[in-house]
């Protein structure tokens, strides 16, 4: 009977053990912290990501905030009138970006178009909506690396603003199942040396 009891502890304690904790990193930028100046080049500023393309617009003297109001706050982005597209390069060294969502201003129909190692992994687009913001996100399970912003008129006529990129769960184990799986080790251990 305490043979069955031992063997009932020891796999409990392992399927216990085995208990992982997830976590999902979702990061969002409101752009309000950039040079409050406006058109300044944004680049690598934030942690995680790189702008390419991008500047920070300042409502005032140089945004129309009736015609392209920001989501949030008094700041947003926007492309430099000579390359009409806004790049967004991810930090993937601690992990892969599944999912990136903005809140967009545009005079025309935009594309957000997602990248990884391979190329294109997919796109969507978003109807133009001049004096207001929408809601466009796009999500990839296996990752992205990267992701482009741009209009189908091929011109800086838009913002985004709040921008957000998840980094899905990984499994951390918990210092409890770290406890439990070495308990079950040491029964396995104990148990071993019984029947030796």
């Amino acid at each position: 009977m305490k043979k069955k009891i031992m063997i009932l502890a020891v796999l409990l304690t392992f399927v216990l053990g085995t208990s992982l904790a997830y976590a999902s990193t979702i990061t969002t930028l409101d752009f309000e912290g950039l040079d409050q100046t406006g058109k300044v080049a944004v680049g690598n500023y934030y942690e995680g990501v790189t702008f390419t393309k991008a500047v920070n617009t300042v409502g005032g003297e140089y945004l129309n905030t009736d015609l392209f109001p920001p989501h949030s706050g008094n700041t947003a982005l926007h492309s430099y009138r000579a390359y009409p597209a806004i790049g967004a390069i991810f930090d993937t060294s601690a992990g892969k970006v599944t999912e990136v969502s903005f809140w967009y201003t545009s005079l025309y129909d935009i594309t957000l178009t997602a990248y990884n190692a391979l190329g294109a992994v997919g796109e969507v687009t978003g109807a133009g909506n001049i004096g207001t913001s929408s809601f466009l996100s796009i999500s990839f399970d296996e990752g992205m690396t990267g992701v482009v912003v741009r209009n189908s008129h091929n011109v800086s006529s838009y913002i985004i603003d709040d921008f957000t990129w998840v980094d899905p769960p990984n499994p951390v184990p918990e210092p409890a199942t770290l406890l439990l799986l070495g308990l079950g080790l040491v029964g396995l251990a104990t148990l071993r040396r019984k029947k030796a």
